[in-house]
């Protein structure tokens, strides 16, 4: 990044924006927590028992107000959340990852969103994964991919709807086809090994 010639963003701002996006979108791919969840969600939901990192989705930040338990599925995803935690190991009702300025305030969503979009963007043209820069595949991207991932693996269609708090029946409609058969065949790969 470099630094703003002018405005209002200095570039530990901008550095501290992208540091935040970036975590939020590890957590959406490892749990597959919608963006809304994700950028809601608190210290204190963060379960880390053993060898295991889990959310527990408050039915306050739940779509359709359902709770449930969404595990962190990548250990480096778990990792990154545990490495959050003890940077700062403030008040447990403060949101995991917050405004810059102010980290106990959830940050807007439109911000973002305009930062995911930069972040995929970029991410897109240095990977050459195109679809990453699509209108429309934004955050949400991970569910359908999550979810192609688990049933991949032979994850059962009732553990995958609650790790995505959604029915199953949402599941075969919404998350399913959304990944040609290419991407389904590398998640395969990706879970197998």
């Amino acid at each position: 990044m470099t630094a703003p010639s002018r405005g209002r963003w200095t570039l530990e701002h901008k550095v501290a924006m992208r540091r935040n996006i970036i975590d939020l979108t590890l957590i959406q791919a490892g749990t597959g927590l919608r963006i809304s969840e994700a950028r809601r969600a608190w210290r204190g939901l963060v379960r880390d028992i053993g060898d295991r990192v889990s959310f527990d989705v408050h039915e306050s930040i739940a779509k359709g107000r359902h709770p449930r338990l969404a595990h962190v599925l990548d250990d480096r995803v778990a990792w990154r959340i545990r490495e959050i935690l003890l940077l700062h190991p403030e008040d447990a009702d403060e949101v995991l990852i917050g405004q810059v300025k102010d980290r106990t305030k959830t940050w807007d969503l439109s911000k973002v969103t305009d930062q995911a979009r930069e972040l995929y963007d970029q991410v897109a043209e240095e990977l050459e994964i195109p679809k990453l820069s699509m209108p429309g595949l934004l955050t949400h991207i991970w569910r359908p991919t999550m979810n192609m991932q688990l049933m991949a693996a032979g994850v059962p269609g009732v553990a995958r709807a609650q790790q995505l708090g959604h029915t199953e029946q949402v599941a075969a409609d919404y998350y399913t086809t959304a990944m040609p058969a290419e991407l389904a065949a590398e998640a395969r790969a990706l879970i197998t090994g």
